[in-house]
């Protein structure tokens, strides 16, 4: 079971979710890059979300924001869910979408270690042997040039009805975060620029040294649906939930999560118990679902 997560306002999120078996659902097809927009963007304004960044591969997504209103659970699980249905109807499939072990969040504790993650974004189709550059990705990707503009995506007719209750289009911006507004929209652009080429060719260095080859974009364009990566993965890895390259950030960030979960398996001992429980605040599901208190 997944630990308890501490769900606050005001917040700084980046989230990954797999696809099932890690086969390839999430084509760079023009229709499946407007889905994923247009159900991100009606979920953003729906649950109150800033997003600063995302990027879609073939088996999974990786998805950067800020939880204003500390909806995030509801967020993620609109947007998987409605994501799945729509594009299983556009794939002719009616089986499971996403992988089980649910979406994996990652809280970036300084300005420094959001920037990090969101390079690390920009570059996974780079880092993934896919392309040369970031630019060159043919699938869902935002660049820094795609900050601070209007992206507009159309209802998908393949799921929705013409005659239903979604909108026909949604418009959505992907922000400058409040650590970077004094930089302005041109400034943090640069800033994001500057890290993306530093970090791309690093990677190049590193595939070098390896030789390794890049597939690049017409072959990514070919990627066949249902098709399984064979890019081997270690099991039972860490899942780190910390993004926190500061020594003494990620020990006193570290201790303040097995704080919160510490409280809260106290107080659901309690109250399975039956006994007056105060879950820690930051405690999701409960106070919502069941009617627990928190403190």
């Amino acid at each position: 079971m997944t630990p308890p997560r501490q769900i606050l306002p005001n917040t700084n999120f980046e989230v990954c979710t797999r696809t099932f078996a890690r086969t390839f659902r999430l084509l760079p097809t023009p229709a499946i890059k407007n889905a994923i927009l247009y159900i991100v963007g009606v979920a953003a304004a729906r649950y109150n979300i800033t997003l600063y960044a995302m990027v879609a591969m073939t088996t999974h997504y990786h998805l950067a924001g800020r939880d204003t209103d500390g909806r995030l659970p509801e967020f993620i699980q609109y947007v998987n869910s409605l994501l799945a249905r729509a594009l299983n109807a556009e794939q002719g499939m009616d089986d499971k979408f996403w992988s089980g072990d649910g979406y994996h969040l990652l809280r970036p504790e300084s300005p420094d270690d959001l920037m990090r993650r969101l390079i690390y974004i920009a570059a996974n189709p780079v880092a993934a042997d896919l392309v040369n550059r970031a630019t060159d990705y043919p699938g869902l990707l935002i660049r820094p040039r795609d900050i601070g503009t209007t992206i507009t995506a159309k209802r998908p007719d393949f799921f929705f009805r013409d005659s239903g209750s979604m909108q026909e289009s949604v418009e959505l911006r992907f922000e400058v975060p409040p650590e970077f507004a004094h930089l302005g929209r041109d400034g943090y652009v640069a800033l994001l620029e500057e890290n993306l080429r530093a970090e791309e060719q690093k990677l190049r260095a590193k595939r070098k040294a390896e030789d390794r080859a890049v597939m690049g974009a017409d072959r990514c364009r070919q990627a066949a649906l249902g098709r399984q990566t064979t890019k081997f993965e270690e099991w039972f890895r860490l899942r780190p939930t910390i993004a926190a390259r500061v020594k003494r950030e990620r020990i006193a960030a570290i201790r303040a999560l097995q704080a919160f979960r510490e409280s809260y398996y106290a107080a659901l001992k309690d109250w399975r118990a039956g006994l007056k429980a105060v879950f820690p605040l930051g405690t999701w599901w409960l106070p919502r679902f069941a009617g627990a208190a928190v403190g």
